[in-house]
C-alpha cells in the first residue's frame, strides 16, 4: 500500500484516527507492506505520532516505509523511532526505491 500526503499538511489526532480509519476500510482485513510518503508533511504531533505507531495505527501492517524529505528529518524520524518503538518494523528513507527495498526483503 501507497500513502502520501499533501505538501504543507499538518497531521493531529484526529488526522491521524480518520487517516486509519480509511487505510483499514481500504485494506479489508488483509495483511499488507506500506510505503508512507510524509515529505511534505508540516507538522505531526507527538499525539499523532503515538496514534500512529500501536494498536489499529498499525493494524494489518507487516512493515512499514516512511518516505521523507531531507537527512535532518531523518535525524528526528529516527530518533522518535527509537523513542516510541512502533509495534511494527518501522524505517525511514529518502528515496522510494530504497523503501521497496527494505520492503521486499519481508516477503
Amino acid at each position: 500500500m501507497f500513502g502520501k500526503y499533501k505538501p504543507g499538511v499538518l497531521i493531529d489526532l484526529a488526522a491521524a484516527k480518520k487517516v486509519v480509519s480509511d487505510r483499514l476500510a481500504l485494506c479489508a482485513g488483509r495483511d499488507f507492506l506500506s510505503i508512507t510518503d510524509v515529505t511534505g508533511v508540516k507538522n505531526i504531533t507527538k499525539e499523532a505520532r503515538d496514534y500512529f505507531s500501536k494498536g489499529d495505527g498499525v493494524k494489518h501492517m507487516i512493515r512499514l516505509a516512511l518516505i521523507i524529505g531531507s537527512p535532518i528529518t531523518r535525524m528526528m524520524s529516527n530518533f522518535w523511532l527509537e523513542i516510541s518503538k512502533p509495534a511494527i518494523p518501522t524505517r525511514t528513507f529518502t528515496s522510494e526505491k530504497d523503501a521497496r527495498a527494505w520492503l521486499s526483503e519481508a516477503k
